[in-house]
């Protein structure tokens, strides 16, 4: 007779970009926002009309880092969280594929 399968976790795996905030890394997006000064961007996804990754972006991390050891070849700022004010004007936002509302 068959066993029935095990479920293995009751939420979604993470996405696998969760393992780039490690301290290291978060300490880099601090002296990169530093180093950018208040004309930093807050976040910059990924869209139709910039190339991603943003070759230019990953350039100019690695320059005003270049002090710095191991600065990885993925824009920092993406470690950045979402900004909120976005979330509320847009009155909500997805995870996991589903559309949440916010009120």
């Amino acid at each position: 007779m068959d066993e029935p399968t095990e479920i293995q976790s009751t939420f979604p795996t993470p996405p696998a970009h969760y393992i780039r905030y490690t301290n290291t890394n978060l300490q880099l997006l601090n002296q990169l926002k530093t180093k950018l000064g208040p004309d930093a961007p807050i976040y910059h996804p990924a869209s139709d009309d910039l190339p991603y990754p943003d070759v230019q972006a990953i350039r100019q991390q690695h320059y005003l880092l270049s002090d710095a050891r191991d600065v990885p070849d993925w824009d920092l700022l993406e470690l950045q969280p979402p900004r909120v004010d976005w979330i509320v004007e847009e009155g909500g936002y997805s995870t996991f594929g589903d559309q949440w509302a916010v009120s």
